[in-house]
């Protein structure tokens, strides 16, 4: 079981002499007690970042719903489209437009009331109750989210993998170009911080509604005492997924090398703890066999045999 924060503090203060070990962390009043939590805290950060470990996968399966077909009156010049019937299932900055006179990739990027949206280009005609299809394409990732694992995105219902991350060159391609669309699913993260994921081309009525699921890394490195995942210590009975000797190795060079003291024997210390951590962190990948596979899942010509093909002689 994982020390909580009260004695991986005790540890790595009593290793390095620093006396009377503390009583409390969280609550403490004194400033090494309060250095040590703080730099606890940001050697869990750093060890996020610094490598995908196995105990911070997570799954996320997104179901890309059906889109809105209604109707709408368009104006040549205007952004606007007034007269929809209703608009509350739209949300700005995640849907896409499509229909006659509407530009390639318009978004909405505002819901002013119940019947009238705002575009992010104006139209190029003008129409009464012209066909459109408003299509979600925008997701947002989860709270804990970190990074998308690679090749990890799957279109479980149409059983193909979900090509990306795009590049900003390729998705303005697709969205602006003339060849724009083709039959697989493409993603790129998008927005402040990555915040969400955009899919191309949007999901169609006749092909929705489908899951795409994918991996990530989780940020959330800390749990609390009922091992409910969170971002950082905040009280002495929170654990963390790293192991004690790791946290406690980047513990102490953090708070001696804060301190102005000597260091480089204690960030010896963390690098080994660090590669011990990742050599036992997880399962191996399955070696590759170069020999020639003597169990075939699919028919193939292995199967054919050289002649006769199963008559008697």
């Amino acid at each position: 079981m994982a020390s909580n924060v009260l004695a991986i503090v005790q540890a790595a203060l009593g290793e390095l002499g620093l006396f009377p070990l503390p009583t409390v962390v969280a609550a403490a009043t004194d400033n090494t007690t309060m250095q040590a939590l703080a730099l606890l805290n940001k050697v869990g950060r750093e060890l996020s970042a610094r490598a995908d470990w196995s105990t911070l996968n997570a799954e996320l399966d997104t179901v890309i719903a059906a889109p809105l077909v209604t109707t709408g009156t368009i104006a040549d010049g205007s952004a606007v489209i007034t007269a929809i019937p209703t608009t509350a299932a739209l949300a700005a900055n995640t849907f896409l437009v499509t229909g006659t006179g509407v530009p390639s990739a318009a978004r909405v990027i505002s819901v002013d009331s119940l019947t009238q949206v705002t575009l992010s280009e104006p139209c190029s005609a003008t129409t009464v109750g012209v066909a459109l299809t408003f299509a979600q394409d925008t997701y947002p990732v989860p709270a804990d989210f970190r990074k998308f694992l690679s090749e990890t995105q799957w279109d479980r219902t149409n059983h193909w993998q979900v090509i990306g991350p795009m590049s900003p060159q390729e998705d303005q391609w697709r969205r602006s170009g003339i060849v724009a669309q083709g039959p697989r699913s493409r993603f790129r993260q998008v927005g402040r911080g990555l915040s969400v994921f955009r899919f191309w081309p949007p999901p169609t009525a006749s092909g929705t509604p489908f899951i795409i699921s994918t991996e990530y890394q989780s940020r959330y490195w800390a749990q609390d005492a009922s091992a409910v995942p969170k971002e950082t210590f905040t009280v002495d009975t929170d654990t963390c997924v790293y192991p004690d000797a790791l946290m406690i190795a980047g513990l102490k060079f953090e708070l001696w090398a804060a301190k102005g003291f000597d260091a480089t024997a204690y960030f010896a210390d963390r690098e080994t703890q660090f590669q011990a951590a990742i050599t036992a962190d997880g399962i191996a990948p399955q070696r590759v066999n170069m020999n020639r596979r003597t169990v075939l899942d699919l028919i193939s010509p292995w199967m054919v045999p050289d002649a006769g093909y199963g008559a008697s002689p």
